[in-house]
């Protein structure tokens, strides 16, 4: 759902305090994208759908680099070239540093994408938004196993967004707690914004556990995001 939120606004010719801005709630990779139509109202399999987007992506590339105007369903796509001449004849040299010649790529909407996106646009007004806290969201175990039914030593992989922090400083990382135990995680094999692969320690307490993201790496204090399900070490 889109997140609608207010700014401060402090040009001088504003004639209003406050602006409205939005942001996404979440981002859909390719690979969610084709699980998402794969399990919708299709005959195609994942496989099938895979492959009729390799070759839209290479055909397109193709007719695009050749000097086409390409229409597709969700808009046209076509270069454009940009730069000053110091002669009327002078050559056009887009790989030239010396020079300000461009070639871009360019997109145009579809107007029928876009008014039914608008029209049907699902959104929420919030009070404030942050940007500078983790947001978990999801929780995976490597393997498919059940949240329920992790073991000490297995590897999780948490998604979500602003997920990455400073490992070498305090309070940084991945913490699982509940009433008598907490364990920030010690090792990872990766860390990035969009996703985290730990490992539970082997040492591990069985039992229910929240699992969070702290991260100092944006601001001075510790920001804290908790997963809304538990996990279970049997």
């Amino acid at each position: 759902m889109l997140k609608v939120t207010s700014q401060r606004c402090y040009l001088p010719a504003s004639k209003t305090p406050f602006v409205i801005r939005s942001y996404c709630s979440d981002t859909i990779e390719v690979n969610e994208l084709i699980d998402i139509m794969a399990t919708g109202r299709t005959t195609l399999s994942k496989t099938d759908i895979e492959a009729v987007m390799r070759l839209l992506f290479e055909e397109v590339q193709d007719l695009i680099c050749k000097g086409y105007y390409v229409k597709t369903p969700i808009g046209n796509l076509y270069l454009n070239t940009s730069g000053s001449l110091v002669t009327e004849d002078e050559p056009f040299c887009p790989n030239d540093m010396n020079n300000n010649h461009e070639i871009k790529l360019h997109y145009r909407n579809n107007p029928e994408l876009e008014e039914l996106c608008v029209k049907n646009a699902k959104y929420e007004r919030i009070e404030k938004l942050t940007l500078n806290s983790p947001k978990i969201s999801l929780v995976e175990c490597i393997g498919n196993k059940d949240l329920s039914k992790l073991k000490a030593g297995d590897a999780i992989i948490i998604k979500g967004k602003r997920l990455n922090f400073k490992k070498d400083e305090e309070f940084n990382g991945v913490l699982l707690k509940n009433e008598t135990d907490s364990y920030l995680l010690p090792e990872y094999s990766l860390i990035k914004p969009s996703m985290i692969i730990a490992q539970l320690p082997k040492d591990i307490k069985t039992g229910n556990y929240e699992i969070s993201v702290c991260s100092t790496r944006l601001t001075k204090e510790v920001k804290e995001n908790t997963y809304s399900e538990m996990i279970t070490i049997i």
